[in-house]
């Protein structure tokens, strides 16, 4: 990606000034994959496809154009939910005692859920957090962000009883389940707070290299 990208990437690099510098995982991650993702998260996944296979240079212009102002708009959508759900978030971290947080009594969008439960994560420091979406078809999805102390796969994995399908890895995890399944689901997590140890709700701080005091100056 760096010495030579693919072709129907490069308007977007162009756009994210991506171009004139080396391609790490911290690019990928952080700011050119969340923009490709920004067309599934909000149901039109398609604009990010015809961009891929594209061979038409215009259409592959204008269709990076567009990712970039779908992730715009999701930036837009996660602060405005997040402004609804964040006093119902310290209640929940409040009512797990600093253990959990569950956000179920507002309408977030499916392609949300992931985002908002992240930034409970960061906000109330607990070891992890759910977010569950509108009901669509009788159908909720939800997503789960956690500590590396709690993995989220097997977290969900005590509860995959409810779900018609989950999945995920260490600190992330999304599932989707029939919307009458909710309270008894509710229950059921409330039990598997309360059986959460010590290890799992310690927050554990990873040290990556310790520096000599005199490389502490300006």
């Amino acid at each position: 990606l760096t010495d030579s990208p693919r072709e129907s990437l490069v308007p977007l690099m162009s756009n994210l000034k991506l171009l004139s510098k080396p391609i790490t995982t911290v690019e990928l991650g952080w700011y050119l994959c969340p923009v490709i993702n920004a067309s599934g998260r909000l149901g039109c996944p398609s604009v990010a496809i015809e961009m891929l296979i594209s061979k038409d240079r215009l259409q592959i212009e204008e269709l990076a154009s567009q990712l970039v102002q779908l992730n715009k708009q999701r930036k837009r959508m996660g602060d405005e939910a997040w402004d609804k759900v964040k006093s119902s978030a310290k209640k929940s971290c409040e009512s797990f005692g600093s253990k959990f947080a569950l956000i179920d009594n507002c309408n977030i969008a499916r392609g949300l859920t992931g985002s908002i439960a992240a930034r409970v994560l960061k906000e109330y420091s607990v070891p992890g957090a759910i977010v569950l979406s509108e009901e669509i078809d009788g159908r909720i999805s939800g997503s789960m962000r956690s500590r590396e102390s709690l993995p989220s796969r097997t977290f969900l994995s005590c509860l995959s009883s409810f779900f018609t399908d989950f999945g995920g890895h260490k600190c992330a995890g999304g599932f989707s389940m029939e919307a009458d399944k909710l309270d008894e689901f509710k229950k059921q997590l409330d039990e598997q707070v309360l059986l959460l140890d010590e290890e799992s709700v310690e927050e554990v701080r990873v040290v990556d290299a310790v520096i000599p005091p005199q490389y502490m100056n300006p």
